[in-house]
């Protein structure tokens, strides 16, 4: 007894799965031709370049996992919810964890590490947040008490 249904679904997948090797392997020689163009350019300008020393640059992950203003909200919300200053790493780790995401991978730790550290930078120059100089290299960050207006009797004071 043959199943005809699933073996015509079966072959339909199987063909778009061969289209789709053919259509990347077409890709991949133009990308390989790109690359040699580019290998001849900059032999053009320096003969001597060792253009073996350039890495490839790896892969990001995608950030399909957040929304627009998603990964703010959130490292917000690890910061309020936090009893003391945290550091961008203990941040970052606590993002992926909420996230789901592989913690005992170095690599993406210190991806979403770089990530954490401009978004807290970018809110410290808008006033939001506030770094002090923790342990060792560490600098840990909190959410910016917000600034009373300036009285007659107040000078000028700081957020943190």
């Amino acid at each position: 007894m043959t199943d005809t249904f699933v073996i015509s679904g079966l072959a339909k997948r199987r063909a778009a799965l061969a289209g789709d090797i053919g259509r990347m392997q077409t890709q991949l020689r133009q990308m390989q031709i790109d690359l040699d163009s580019l290998d001849a350019v900059i032999r053009l300008f320096d003969a001597n370049y060792p253009i073996e020393t350039i890495k490839p640059k790896g892969l990001r992950p995608a950030s399909i996992w957040t929304t627009r203003g998603e990964f703010v909200r959130l490292i917000f919300s690890i910061l309020r919810e936090a009893p003391e200053p945290l550091s961008a790493q203990n941040i970052a780790r606590k993002v992926m964890t909420v996230k789901h995401m592989d913690t005992s991978d170095q690599q993406a730790v210190m991806f979403m590490r770089q990530r954490v550290g401009y978004a807290l930078r970018k809110k410290r120059l808008n006033g939001q947040l506030c770094s002090h100089h923790g342990m060792g290299p560490f600098v840990l960050w909190e959410i910016a008490a917000p600034i009373k207006p300036p009285s007659a009797a107040n000078s000028l004071s700081t957020a943190c």
